[in-house]
């Protein structure tokens, strides 16, 4: 979570370094990570913060490489709504030499309802690297954890 201020994405943890440079990966990856530079495909954030900072990754750092990324809403009874939850976003992300992490920025949309949490998907696709690998299938959660009550 945020904790109502814009999260900077971290570097790539140690840990996850030496466990791809053990796997000898001969294709970029780009992968969701969380606030201490771990893989994950889950966050969350409470509805009262005003965003939330989707952080990707990618290794190895080397060459530049462009990636698109978009909010989906989820369908159902506990699917975020954009416009209403939080605000649709798309665009592109682009690794310099050397950079490993950019951030998705996705505004939330706070009301007065109390209500169940809510979750919508983060996608990263169309890597312009055409070897490269994404992750999960290039899918994240958000659940916006309503905070009303």
């Amino acid at each position: 979570m945020s904790g109502g201020r814009r999260v900077v994405a971290p570097p790539p943890s140690k840990k996850l370094l030496d466990t791809f440079k053990q796997k000898d990966h001969k294709n970029p990856q780009f992968f969701f990570v969380d606030h201490e530079g771990q893989q994950t495909t889950r966050y969350a954030v409470l509805e009262s913060n005003p965003s939330i900072a989707i952080h990707v990754m990618r290794y190895p750092a080397t060459g530049e490489a462009t990636i698109k990324y978009k909010t989906v809403e989820l369908p159902g009874k506990n699917g975020a709504k954009a416009g209403e939850d939080f605000e649709a976003a798309d665009g592109t992300l682009t690794f310099k030499d050397g950079e490993t992490t950019k951030d998705i920025n996705v505004n939330i949309m706070d009301d007065e309802a109390v209500e169940e949490d809510e979750a919508f998907q983060v996608h990263i696709y169309d890597c312009s690297l055409a070897d490269a690998q994404v992750a999960a299938g290039g899918i994240a959660e958000v659940t916006i954890v309503d905070d009303d009550e």
